[in-house]
């Protein structure tokens, strides 16, 4: 196709280079981390790595020689008020299995999606073995996420896995009830215009970082926060 003709992500990715699509990362780490609910985005650096993938796609599948600005891997870090770091990672461009590697890490636990494991210190098991020359070092071993859901499965998820249908898997059901269950009731939606000014900054915000050289660039405060909590207009 002509490039006017071009469908928009391929526009998107020709003429652009940063972190496009964060949301699908960054919401539901926004929300174990209260963002714009207690804490804050503060800073943001952004790094690519050189565009190849799309070229090479374009070049094999059409026969095209096409230029593509945005690179292969975005990798974007950003800190928070609350002293926690988020790293994101963009790469649409590039052929492996699906995952998201989400991975969350506290003071004293770590889930990881890809080992589909919880480990808890003090709580999960772990041994003492030898190496070769007969010292002992200790192996930590994951606990199945499955494990914990009887005990700690929200609400929701209890009754979504009882037989919620829909597209998606059933999550458009459920995004769309909270909605309709905030207006009928009067409450906060579960996302609002000001988490989507903080996610939706990532994008022109890593774009700015990476064309200076992956230096630091400041969030806008969009809902005149004090530490993450709203001020009312007055």
């Amino acid at each position: 196709a002509e490039p006017g003709h071009e469908r928009e992500r391929t526009l998107q990715n020709r003429h652009r280079n940063g972190d496009l699509y964060p949301t699908h990362q960054l919401g539901p780490i926004a929300k174990l981390l209260r963002i714009n609910r207690g804490n804050r985005f503060l800073t943001l650096t952004s790094t690519v790595c050189k565009s190849r993938g799309l070229q090479d796609y374009a070049r094999r599948t059409d026969g095209r020689e096409l230029a593509f600005n945005k690179g292969d891997v975005v990798t974007t870090v950003i800190t928070c008020s609350g002293g926690e770091t988020i790293v994101l990672t963009h790469c649409v461009s590039l052929p492996r299995p699906y995952s998201r590697c989400a991975r969350v890490q506290g003071t004293r636990g770590l889930w990881l999606e890809e080992a589909n494991g919880i480990y808890i210190d003090g709580v999960s098991r772990e041994e003492e073995v030898l190496d070769q020359d007969g010292f002992p070092y200790p192996v930590y071993h994951w606990d199945p996420v499955d494990k914990y859901y009887e005990k700690y499965d929200h609400p929701i998820w209890r009754n979504y896995h009882s037989g919620t249908i829909g597209g998606h898997g059933g999550m458009d059901y459920l995004v769309l009830s909270a909605f309709f269950d905030a207006v009928r009731n009067r409450t906060e939606t579960p996302v609002d215009v000001y988490d989507c000014a903080a996610w939706m900054a990532v994008t022109c915000l890593s774009e700015q970082s990476i064309a200076l050289g992956g230096h630091p660039v400041a969030f806008p405060d969009c809902n005149r926060s004090r530490g993450g909590i709203r001020i009312a207009e007055v």
